[in-house]
């Protein structure tokens, strides 16, 4: 997700930790641990381990994974992330150790359910999947009459396979970024020198697009 700009990032530079010939498949995940704590400055120097519970959410019974198994942040963002998956964003995602690197865990909604009333109550903590989707039409824009929207998509986000990656209408436009990685378009510097080419075409595009909608708005 973070994994921009090329070449430099702190994806690449953890999956060259792990590939790096190791004695033993520990030694490799200790030479990522510890650039990791470096970074993070959670190692604790005396037990010379890494403090998970540093990675825990804010609010009452909080979980390293909780209802985004990758983790959903620490203090009150990853609160209210967790929140956010706990109620409209269910991230129907799970693991089984042949098609990805991660131990065997499947996502059932019961396991949710759970999580989500010990965290936030069995009122507030409801998860209810699609309803942002019907609510907003996400799944039949043409059909709820949407127009006027740019959708980009960073092809290195995982997130992307979920995304809009082909124009739906002349409105509905879609703009993939071959190198971008998540919301790279957006959150990063424009005119920093590790801008891709392909992020500073995307740029170009968006500001074109909006530009001629813009203009295209009778005056009175």
């Amino acid at each position: 997700m973070a994994n921009y700009p090329p070449p430099d990032t702190g994806l690449q530079r953890a999956c060259v930790s792990l590939t790096k010939s190791k004695d033993t498949p520990w030694e490799a995940l200790r030479e990522f641990l510890k650039g990791y704590s470096v970074k993070s400055k959670n190692l604790l120097p005396d037990a010379n381990c890494y403090n998970l519970s540093s990675q825990i959410p804010a609010g009452p019974n909080g979980t390293i994974s909780g209802g985004d198994w990758s983790g959903v942040g620490t203090g009150q963002s990853g609160q209210s992330w967790d929140f956010e998956t706990c109620t409209f964003l269910i991230e129907h995602i799970g693991t089984n150790n042949v098609t990805d690197m991660f131990p065997p865990r499947n996502f059932t909604l019961e396991w949710l359910n759970d999580h989500c009333a010990s965290r936030f109550g069995p009122d507030l903590g409801v998860p209810r999947p699609g309803e942002l989707a019907n609510l907003w039409g996400f799944d039949r824009l043409l059909e709820v009459g949407a127009s006027n929207i740019i959708f980009t998509n960073g092809l290195k986000d995982g997130w992307s396979v979920g995304g809009i990656q082909s124009n739906l209408s002349d409105t509905l436009i879609a703009i993939n970024i071959k190198d971008g990685a998540h919301h790279s378009d957006l959150s990063h510097t424009i005119s920093g020198p590790n801008t891709t080419d392909a992020v500073k075409l995307a740029r170009v595009k968006v500001t074109r697009i909006l530009k001629e909608w813009l203009d295209s708005i009778p005056r009175y």
